[in-house]
């Protein structure tokens, strides 16, 4: 079973929750990893300090340790973008999944919604 994008094609709702839940925990543990290798390399911190700076970065919190090294202040910046970016795209995904699965909205509801907005003037039939 799966899910219609808007362009039609089929999507794999994840059927195995233990395969989600070890991807899950694989790309945080990625990013943790690649966060204290670069607050250790960079920020010029110990091992558990700059672990402890990934994690709160990651829970969108804030630094514990402060950087003071130029190069390491240009990496936490970096590296707090992407972390940002990266919880914003997953709370989206998790929040898309929710709301078609339930049933709530669809990519094709969105698509015939805005077809029949334009007086049935667009090349797709509004049903």
């Amino acid at each position: 079973m799966g899910i219609n994008n808007i362009d039609g094609n089929t999507e794999t709702t994840g059927d195995d929750p233990l395969l989600l839940i070890l991807t899950a925990l694989f790309i945080l543990f990625m990013i943790i990893t690649v966060g204290t290798i670069g607050y250790r390399i960079f920020g010029r911190i110990a091992w558990i300090d700059a672990f402890h700076n990934a994690s709160m970065v990651l829970t969108s919190t804030s630094l514990v340790d402060p950087i003071n090294k130029y190069n390491g202040k240009i990496f936490s910046s970096f590296y707090n973008l992407l972390t940002g970016i990266f919880v914003l795209v997953i709370v989206g995904v998790i929040i898309r999944r929710s709301l078609v699965e339930s049933g709530i909205s669809t990519p094709n509801n969105i698509k015939t919604q805005s077809c029949c907005n334009c007086n049935n003037n667009c090349n797709n039939n509004c049903n």
